[in-house]
Parts: C-alpha cells; sequence; structure tokens
C-alpha cells in the first residue's frame, strides 16, 4: 500500500474496539478522509497526547486504502499535532459552535472532492478566527454564507449586508444592523437545513 503524508483537520472520532479510533477528518489535499487508526487509545508515541481530538490541526502519515478489498478506510500510522486550537476549549460557547462547524464540514465534504483546499481553507481559518471571536454567533453565520456559497447553493435573496464580502477573520468589521443580522441569520441557517435534509 502507498504511503501518504497530509495535513487534516479532524472532524470527528468514533472509538472501534477496545483501542482503535476511526478518525473522519478533512484533508488539505484530497477532500474528505477516513481512517482507522490501530492502537490509537494506547500508543503515546503515534497517537500521543490527544492528537485525534475534533478540531485539531494534524500532520498525519497514512497507508492509503487497499482497492482491491474495497476498503473504506485508509490506515493512520502516526499523526503529530500542528494547532490545537486550545483557546476553544477555554470557553463553551465557542467549543461548541466549532463542534457545529465541524459536523456541517463532515456533511458536505467528499472523498477526491477538487474544491477540498477551499473548504479546509475555510474551515481553519474560522476555527482560527473562532479562538478570539467575541461575535460567534456572526461568526458562524459568516461560515454558513462561505459554506452554502461553495456548493453553489447560496440563496439570493438574502436581505442586504456586507458580511459576505468579508475575509473570516475580518468578520466582527460588519456594520449590519442587528436587525438585518437577526432577518440574515435566520434565513442563512433556514438554508443550510433545507440543503443538508
Amino acid at each position: 500500500m502507498q504511503r501518504e503524508r497530509d495535513r487534516i483537520i479532524v472532524l470527528r472520532t468514533i472509538k472501534h474496539g477496545e483501542s482503535d479510533l476511526i478518525v473522519h477528518a478533512l484533508s488539505s489535499q484530497v477532500g474528505r478522509l477516513n481512517f482507522i487508526a490501530k492502537g490509537a487509545m494506547r500508543s503515546k508515541k503515534r497517537f500521543g497526547g490527544g492528537v485525534l481530538e475534533p478540531t485539531h490541526f494534524v500532520e498525519v502519515l497514512y497507508k492509503k486504502k487497499d482497492e482491491q478489498i474495497e476498503s473504506p478506510l485508509h490506515f493512520l500510522e502516526e499523526a503529530k499535532l500542528i494547532n490545537g486550537f486550545e483557546s476553544l476549549r477555554l470557553n463553551y460557547d465557542r467549543l461548541q459552535t466549532a463542534f457545529y462547524l465541524l459536523q456541517l464540514v463532515s456533511k458536505v465534504s467528499q472523498e477526491n472532492d477538487w474544491y477540498g483546499q477551499e473548504l479546509f481553507n475555510l474551515t481553519g481559518n474560522t476555527l482560527r478566527a473562532l479562538e478570539s471571536s467575541e461575535q460567534p454567533e456572526l461568526l458562524k453565520t459568516h461560515f454558513e454564507m462561505k459554506l452554502l456559497a461553495s456548493q453553489g447553493v447560496l440563496p439570493p435573496d438574502l436581505p442586504e449586508n456586507d458580511l459576505y464580502d468579508l475575509k473570516i477573520s475580518d468578520h466582527e468589521k460588519s456594520r449590519m444592523p442587528k436587525a438585518t443580522f437577526g432577518l440574515l441569520r435566520n434565513r442563512v441557517h433556514h438554508a443550510i437545513n433545507s440543503y443538508l435534509d
């Protein structure tokens, strides 16, 4: 099996057996990747320090899945933490927002997606901005708008706003009135739910 190196954002982990983990991740190169990490619950050398926690930005070495046996999972050999976005874990609201964003990404991301890098950058930049954001609800709506646009389903009839044209890191610079934001947030959230249903 061919070995690959990549950088991923961990979206979700599922305990498998006594010590293994199934890891759903977003790759910087190929979109969605799903791994089996054998012995991850025991191995401090290959997967120490909670490196495979959701939100973590990680460098990985893995063996590509065997297409001949139609395995759905790549074999994760080792992982090294690049950024744990630790500030997210110091604030409940920010952490819950981060988990919500990862859930959305998990639902729309696909393997061998040529637009995977765009989604990867959007997700990473949003997690970074969320660490210090004083307006996580505004950031969440901003992310949802960018995500809908990346999927080609951003509604054309949104309330007039300056948010979409701002970079994710500049979301707090929006001069949108509160009343407009309330309308925008509801419309965008409805669009997200309709798209994912």
